[in-house]
């Protein structure tokens, strides 16, 4: 959380995220042990038609994620995240409009395929991994780094028209 200002109550928001009583919480829901465990926090806020929503699984360094979703209202047919039961967009279990207060927390599986179809656009939410170790807090922190280095020279010689 080192790279971005927050106000005091979205930064209590995140502290009691990272809290105890829900790692408790969360490590009581899913039959997990979290102790110790690292814990990386993403803020997303724009959705790229094409480079977004792609269909995946989160990697086994993330044992469980936790998604909370802040747009007021979602009336976009796309951009809603769909559980898949394959790797079919089509193939899907539950789509979750990414509407203010809808949550989504579950446990990481190699078949735990997620993704949603193209949408640019706002769309904000937080993401909350814990991890298996500090060593893949690093890499995943150097890999968003390294991603938001890349979208800001992108950015930069994009050009429209």
């Amino acid at each position: 959380m080192s790279r971005v200002a927050l106000k005091r109550e979205f930064a209590q928001l995140i502290s009691e995220l990272e809290g105890a009583d829900f790692r408790n919480c969360i490590a009581e829901k899913f039959a997990v042990d979290l102790t110790n465990r690292p814990t990386t926090i993403t803020l997303r806020g724009y959705s790229r038609d094409k480079r977004d929503g792609l269909i995946h699984a989160d990697s086994k360094s993330k044992p469980i994620t936790a998604l909370l979703y802040f747009n007021p209202t979602w009336t976009a047919r796309n951009g809603r995240l769909r559980v898949l039961n394959s790797e079919h967009m089509e193939d899907c279990h539950v789509e979750v409009p990414p509407t203010a207060g809808t949550r989504l927390i579950f446990k990481v599986t190699y078949n735990c395929w997620c993704g949603y179809p193209s949408f640019e656009g706002i769309r904000r939410a937080i993401q909350l991994n814990y991890l298996v170790s500090q060593k893949a807090a690093h890499h995943d922190l150097l890999h968003h780094r390294l991603s938001a280095k890349k979208k800001a020279i992108k950015k930069v010689f994009t050009i429209d028209g």
